[in-house]
């Protein structure tokens, strides 16, 4: 299902199955809302059953930005997306490598680890033909170790992130939104205890959408 059908359910079953103009939510703000849910809920099943749906994961592919650290060769590939980590186990990224989708990285697990693993492909960097990279989530990208003249420009990355609107190759309007019903499930679950109807009930005073904001200016006297 799209990102606006799952928008649409939970409308519905929010608002007694029973949608009006005065207590539909503005689109933008409920489609925030189940992003946030949806990343709650997927920690959550994560964490419990310790797996991961295939349908979660989205493939993106990063652009050469900036070199750091020239005289050890490291380049870096800022995410679109934060990804959705649980833990050590779940690290939220299924691949990292070149963008035919056979080469993986050589990943560390942390930039310590990684800062080891570099001064090893320096001494052996004959038999180590892939490069090595960390991803560092606070900063929300990733460090690639390459043999000079060999910088790659274009990664690829296969990962969960926490909003997958933001990931380029996602069409809204067409793509299925990564999502499970389980999951769905939960993630109505964490928006209803936040007490949507409430919200619901005061919105068209806070929040007016874009059609009607058109109407008001195209109304208003010329100056």
């Amino acid at each position: 299902m799209t990102r606006k059908q799952y928008i649409d359910i939970l409308q519905a079953e929010t608002a007694g199955g029973n949608i009006t103009d005065e207590v539909r939510m503005d689109y933008r703000l409920m489609g925030a809302m189940l992003d946030i849910a949806r990343e709650k809920a997927i920690v959550t099943y994560v964490t419990q059953k310790k797996v991961i749906p295939a349908m979660l994961y989205q493939t993106t592919y990063p652009q050469f930005r900036a070199d750091v650290q020239e005289d050890n060769c490291n380049t870096i590939f800022p995410f679109p997306s934060k990804t959705i980590q649980t833990d050590a186990a779940f690290s939220g990224i299924a691949y990292i490598g070149g963008e035919d989708g056979k080469t993986p990285y050589i990943r560390s697990a942390n930039q310590a680890d990684y800062a080891n693993q570099m001064q090893h492909y320096l001494m052996y960097a004959v038999s180590m033909k892939n490069p090595v990279c960390v991803y560092i989530p606070e900063f929300n990208l990733v460090r690639i170790n390459k043999t000079p003249g060999q910088l790659p420009k274009r990664i690829m990355v296969t990962g969960v992130f926490a909003n997958p609107t933001l990931i380029p190759e996602y069409n809204e309007q067409f793509d299925d939104y990564p999502l499970t019903m389980e999951i769905f499930t939960l993630a109505k679950d964490y928006l209803l205890q936040v007490d949507i109807r409430q919200v619901l009930a005061t919105v068209p005073d806070d929040i007016s959408n874009s059609s009607d904001d058109a109407a008001v200016a195209a109304q208003a006297p010329r100056k």
